[in-house]
C-alpha cells in the first residue's frame, strides 16, 4: 500500500519555497489527529488501511452521540438558550459528512435500513428543530434568520427524495 500524506489546503502551497514541495503531491487522505497518524506510521501500512476506512467505522458510537447532542440542545431550546442551535447545526452537519463519505455505502450495507431510519430521523428531526428556532426568532423580528431557515428546509425536502440515503428508506412530513 502507497500513503501520501500531504496538505490538500492552496494556501499551504503559497507558504513553501517550490524548492520544499513534494511534486507530485497526491493526498489520498488527510489526519486529523497527528496522535493517530503517528501510532499509525510506527504501526506499519496495515493500521494505516484502517484508518483510511473512515472516522465513522463505528457508525453506532456516533448514532448515540447524535442522539445525546440532539437531546441535550432540545433541552436547551425548552430552557430558552440558543446554544441549542449550535448542537443541533453539529449533529446535522455530522450527518452530512458521513452520507457524503466514500465510505457511506459501505456503511449502509453493515448497517442495514434500521441504520438508515436511526440516521434519517436524527437528520429530520435536527433540519426541522433549526427550522423551528428560525421560525421563533422570525417571530420574534429577527428578519436575518430567513436564509438560515430555508437551508435546513430544503435538507430535509432534498433527503426525503427516494434513493437520498442510497438504501430503501421511505418518509414523507405530515402536511400539518
Amino acid at each position: 500500500m502507497h500513503i501520501t500524506i500531504g496538505n490538500s489546503n492552496p494556501r499551504w502551497r503559497k507558504e513553501l519555497p517550490p524548492s520544499e514541495l513534494l511534486e507530485p503531491c497526491n493526498v489520498i487522505m488527510l489526519f486529523r489527529d497527528v496522535k493517530l497518524l503517528c501510532e499509525a506510521i510506527k504501526g506499519g501500512d496495515d493500521r494505516l488501511e484502517d484508518f483510511a476506512r473512515s472516522k465513522f467505522h463505528d457508525l453506532d458510537a456516533f448514532v448515540s452521540s447524535w442522539t445525546e447532542r440532539k437531546a441535550e440542545g432540545t433541552k436547551l431550546f425548552k430552557q430558552g438558550d440558543g446554544g441549542c442551535l449550535k448542537l443541533w447545526a453539529g449533529v446535522r452537519d455530522e450527518i452530512d459528512e458521513a452520507h457524503k463519505s466514500d465510505t457511506w455505502k459501505r456503511l449502509i450495507e453493515e448497517g442495514g435500513p434500521s441504520l438508515v431510519a436511526k440516521v434519517a430521523e436524527l437528520y429530520y428531526t435536527t433540519n426541522l428543530n433549526i427550522v423551528a428556532i428560525g421560525l421563533k426568532w422570525l417571530e420574534e423580528g429577527d428578519r436575518e434568520v430567513l436564509p438560515g431557515i430555508q437551508k435546513p428546509y430544503g435538507d430535509v425536502k432534498s433527503s426525503t427524495k427516494e434513493g437520498y440515503w442510497g438504501a430503501e428508506h421511505l418518509w414523507k412530513p405530515s402536511p400539518a
